[in-house]
């Protein structure tokens, strides 16, 4: 489950990798990754890059990551909405772990 492919968003140059890594994590502290985004008066987005805590589906493990700029499908080109695993996610974040902050990668917020 843990493919990486990668893909050029909005015709840009730079190519991100597309990880499955944190499929089905949640932002830890937060009721969703919508509130994970937005200040708490929902609306004016947060300033990113910020910090975040991602907590694993069982609760079992964390890790620490950058949150750089939420996206939606529509970034990404078509072939994205040909793949079975991407049917259902139409939210993803550009990251990267604390531990590396300069190499970003793209998760799905499913």
């Amino acid at each position: 489950m843990n493919k990486t492919l990668r893909y050029r968003l909005g015709g840009q140059s730079e190519e991100f990798d597309l990880s499955e890594m944190y499929l089905g994590w949640k932002p830890a502290g937060f009721k969703d990754w919508y509130h994970a985004f937005t200040e708490e008066d929902g609306i004016n987005r947060r300033r990113a890059p910020f910090s975040l805590t991602l907590e694993s589906p069982e609760g079992t493990q964390t890790v620490s990551i950058i949150a750089h700029q939420p996206l939606i499908k529509d970034a990404f080109p078509l072939n994205i909405f040909g793949e079975a695993r991407a049917e259902n996610w139409w939210n993803f974040a550009i990251v990267s772990l604390e531990e590396a902050p300069s190499e970003l990668f793209i998760i799905p917020l499913h």
